[in-house]
């Protein structure tokens, strides 16, 4: 299988040992009966780095060393399995190994699965974070009134507007937070008309906004009075309006405002699968609520709002997505840059080496680089072992592929299509760099028996 080539060139990382370390390293030595010049030797490691490492705490070992030795240790282990069963020191040789290739997760390392909290030590700052915190500038606020966040599948969007909403926040700036996921979960889904469903709508977002607003929940006595007004007139009309209210109440309590949309690209996809009672000319009316908006941002109270969005790649309406891409300063949030990459080392125990071979596998596409290396370093698989599962997306890849599956569902459903996933992806060039986009082959031919093989299983 042919990859891209990568140009990534990365500075090595030191091991730091514990005390369980050190100490399983000593035992080692001693069951097996050799000395730390043999393993040394045969590690292709110096002898006085192994001897100083023994005894200062801070002394480091370089990773490609590290993990030289751990290989030495096991195949010593192998070798010498008869040997310590007869003298019954198997299990404790076990004991010490398994103590020397034991990782412990750290304080604020977090498993890559759903968004990272804004605290995460393994979240990689990109150039993307650089230009969205621009918005937190005192200085000219209106020179970026509008943000347009884009990205591919589970590409960091909502791990960096939490990390943005974290800083805003600290310096007491107003954030109006409304999660599209969160409205799918509230009642709307127990909404029995569709023109209720879109009433509940934009109370949701209103009401969602002014719970982040205020920090505190909207009472049910609150959203039932949102609930009667929005009956009397057009929801995004009475939204806009009360949208205005918020604005101009609170724009002298902040020195800035900013209101957050994320998800939208999900109620898309949620009305086309049925599982809410909105049609999507009622997303699509979402749409224009955010550009009509967009538009009132020169004049009085609206001027004070920052609006950020989040569009998904080729998630809904092609129109319509462009529409909200025209909307304001795009920021792009696909893949790790080299130098980006190269952070990893900051968080993660992997050689430069492995740490090539998956910038050069996943494209640079930030959670699969991300949840790769966690696994290597925390849960001890090895490059192949990743390499293997991630060619088997209905394994360890299986909700990564469904999202983009249902993606390319939403596509051709929205644009009242009824070809199949594959045909469209067999044939339309269009189809394919969807998955392009989202960082797995380059290849047409090798890509198709894979998803033609999963799309067999998924169905």
């Amino acid at each position: 299988m042919k990859k891209k080539a990568a140009s990534l060139k990365t500075a090595s990382h030191r091991q730091k040992l514990t005390d369980q370390q050190r100490q399983a390293i000593k035992g080692l030595l001693g069951l097996l009966d050799i000395s730390q010049r043999e393993i040394c030797e045969s590690s292709e490691i110096k002898p006085p780095v192994l001897s100083r490492l023994l005894k200062d705490p801070n002394r480091g070992i370089i990773s490609d060393a590290w993990q030289r030795l751990i290989d030495n240790f096991a195949k010593q282990v192998e070798e010498k399995k008869v040997k310590l069963e007869q003298n019954n020191k198997l299990g404790e040789a076990n004991q010490f190994f398994n103590l020397l290739s034991e990782k412990t997760v750290e304080k604020n390392i977090q498993a890559p699965v759903g968004p990272l909290s804004p605290d995460a030590k393994n979240y990689v700052v990109r150039q993307c974070d650089y230009t969205l915190n621009k918005c937190l500038e005192p200085l000219n606020p209106v020179s970026m009134p509008c943000i347009v966040l884009e990205g591919g599948i589970m590409t960091g969007k909502t791990s960096l507007l939490l990390r943005f909403i974290k800083a805003a926040k600290s310096r007491q700036y107003g954030v109006m937070h409304v999660d599209c996921e969160t409205i799918l979960y509230s009642d709307i889904e127990a909404i029995q008309t569709e023109e209720e469903s879109e009433q509940e709508l934009y109370v949701s977002i209103i009401a969602l906004a002014l719970e982040s607003l205020k920090n505190e929940p909207i009472s049910e006595t609150e959203r039932q009075k949102m609930r009667k007004e929005c009956k009397n007139q057009p929801p995004r009309i009475w939204a806009q309006r009360e949208l205005k209210t918020i604005v101009g109440k609170y724009q002298f309590e902040y020195e800035r405002l900013f209101l957050i949309i994320d998800g939208v690209d999900q109620l898309y996809e949620a009305a086309n699968s049925k599982k809410i009672l909105l049609e999507k000319n009622d997303i699509d009316s979402l749409v224009y609520f955010i550009a009509d908006i967009r538009r009132q941002q020169g004049f009085s109270p609206l001027n004070a709002l920052t609006i950020i969005i989040t569009v998904g790649l080729w998630s809904f309406s092609v129109a319509l997505s462009s529409l909200l891409r025209t909307q304001g300063y795009l920021v792009n949030t696909n893949t790790f840059t080299d130098e980006e990459a190269k952070k990893l080392q900051n968080f993660y125990q992997i050689s430069q080496n492995d740490l090539f071979k998956l910038f050069q596998f996943f494209f640079g596409h930030p959670y699969l680089m991300n949840n790769a290396v966690f696994e290597m370093t925390y849960l001890n698989k090895t490059i192949n072992n990743i390499f293997e599962e991630a060619e088997q997306p209905l394994q360890r890849y299986l909700t990564y592929f469904e999202r983009i599956n249902s993606s390319i569902e939403s596509l051709l459903n929205t644009e009242g299509s009824d070809t199949t996933v594959l045909d469209y992806l067999k044939n339309d060039d269009k189809g394919i760099k969807i998955f392009m986009n989202q960082g797995f082959y380059n290849d047409k031919k090798e890509l198709l028996p894979l998803v033609e093989n999963s799309l067999k299983l998924y169905n």
